[in-house]
């Protein structure tokens, strides 16, 4: 079976060995040279399980190329067949996140395990599909498989930012499952596709991959679309932080600017094999409210507040890009009751540079 781990609050502990599969109904077929069970329902236990209940899954296992193997002295097929004959297994699991009062973790997968974790997601349920596949007698085993994940909330990591009523379809493929007590994942390489809502009244789309290497490196190929979100508190805090080293900077101004606006943000998280990771992303503005305050001040080194008191812009338009913690802001527009403004930002390294 695949590699499973223990899940509970966002956390994760792979496991050591394998599942054992306790099969309650189903239909056995034998032809001489394939065996086949059909239909089969039962639960299936890893190992180190800790929940009192296994997991119930539904499915089918075929085993092909019997006939060479049957003949061998008694005793030691049955030992050939489970290590090396060709086989095409597929199973269905249903799980749902334990209430809150229950104690202990629950077991799944670890690449269902390893999405519930990246997207933290609360309140959750998962349908997952997975297919194990090997072809030649003694050849390496090829798992396939289809997640459909909902959850109640989450956060994605590559942009932390709260999402509700998210939606998701991950399907997934790992190259090569070990033989040995670790039974570690060669690679794997999941597609995503999520929508969620936004706590701002919009909504938007996580698309991409997420390919997985030997040493443990997760390499995100994503992007993020966020579509009529008001500006938030929440939003503004994500905003800083994809900033970097900015962070503090940016928070203070995008405070200090009180503006009141629907937005509309396109991102894109980009790893690599070394681990790093490339951030770009752009924050689209129309038709916004700012009111200055004292945090803008402050985030700019003035001395007080140097607009008079009630004072605010009207038809605040512009585009902010952050490029890797680097944000360029490049002639917003802003009405008043005496005219019009148009500003650049730059924050580069924590430094501030308006125009």
């Amino acid at each position: 079976s695949p590699p499973w781990a223990h899940y509970k609050e966002g956390e994760i502990l792979k496991m050591k060995g394998k599942a054992s599969l306790a099969v309650a109904t189903g239909q056995i077929e034998f032809d001489g040279s394939a065996v086949a069970m059909r239909n089969i329902q039962g639960a299936l236990s890893p190992t180190e399980h800790e929940s009192d209940t296994p997991l119930p899954f539904s499915g089918e296992i075929e085993i092909s190329g019997l006939a060479s193997i049957v003949d061998t002295p008694s005793g030691e097929w049955m030992k050939d067949v489970v290590a090396n004959a060709p086989f095409h297994a597929r199973f269905v699991i249903e799980a749902a996140e334990p209430q809150k009062e229950e104690s202990g973790s629950v077991e799944l997968p670890f690449v269902v395990a390893r999405a519930l974790k990246t997207f933290q997601l609360e309140g959750w349920d998962v349908n997952a599909k997975v297919d194990m596949t090997r072809s030649s007698f003694g050849g390496a085993v090829e798992v396939d498989g289809a997640l459909l994940i909902n959850g109640d909330v989450g956060t994605y990591a590559g942009f932390p930012y709260p999402l509700k009523n998210i939606q998701s379809q991950i399907t997934f493929h790992q190259d090569d499952v070990k033989s040995g007590n670790e039974q570690e994942l060669a690679s794997s390489k999941s597609m995503v596709y999520m929508s969620f809502d936004g706590i701002g009244g919009g909504n938007g789309e996580l698309v991409g991959s997420v390919l997985s290497v030997e040493d443990g490196i997760v390499i995100p190929d994503i992007q993020l679309t966020v579509r009529n979100e008001r500006i938030t508190p929440a939003l503004a805090e994500t905003i800083s932080i994809v900033s970097g080293d900015a962070y503090e900077t940016v928070l203070g101004v995008l405070g200090g600017i009180g503006l009141e606006a629907e937005l509309d943000l396109v991102g894109t998280i980009l790893g690599d094999i070394q681990g790093d990771t490339e951030t770009h992303f752009t924050v689209r503005i129309d038709d916004g409210i700012s009111t200055p305050n004292e945090k803008l001040a402050t985030a700019i080194h003035a001395s007080g507040p140097f607009w008079p008191e009630g004072f605010q812009f009207k038809d605040v338009d512009g585009t902010i890009t952050i490029d890797n913690g680097v944000v360029v802001m490049d002639k917003a527009s802003f009405l008043c009751k005496t005219g019009s403004l148009e500003a650049s930002l730059l924050v580069k390294e924590g430094e501030f540079k308006l125009e």
